[in-house]
């Protein structure tokens, strides 16, 4: 089995609401995403796993993916989606902001063949 880490969002503006790239599963058994919010940061908002069939209409899974949100409540935190029950081939992670601003950076990886 290997693994394959790939970057889907470097150096994103917490001010705003963030929309990763996306994120394929095809072929794999199993995948986490490591959502690192930089120290210091104020930001507060919610990160949301989405998955899509086709790439293009996405939603936000619900179980047996658990979780599929996370509460952002502070800086110098990481965050981690941990991928292990989905037919889904693509996914991405939304962060929807509230208050604050802050850097988020999203590290994937991914376990297949």
């Amino acid at each position: 089995m290997r693994t394959y880490p790939s970057i889907i969002l470097v150096n994103g503006n917490m001010a705003g609401n963030l929309t990763s790239s996306i994120w394929q599963l095809q072929y794999m058994y199993g995948a986490s995403a490591s959502c690192v919010v930089s120290a210091g940061s104020t930001a507060v908002g919610t990160l949301s796993l989405q998955g899509s069939v086709d790439g293009i209409d996405f939603t936000t899974l619900g179980a047996p993916v658990s979780p599929a949100t996370l509460a952002v409540t502070s800086g110098g935190n990481t965050y981690i989606f941990d991928v292990t029950q989905t037919s889904v081939q693509y996914l991405r992670i939304t962060y929807t902001a509230t208050s604050g601003a802050g850097t988020l950076n999203i590290d994937t990886y991914n376990k297949g063949l």
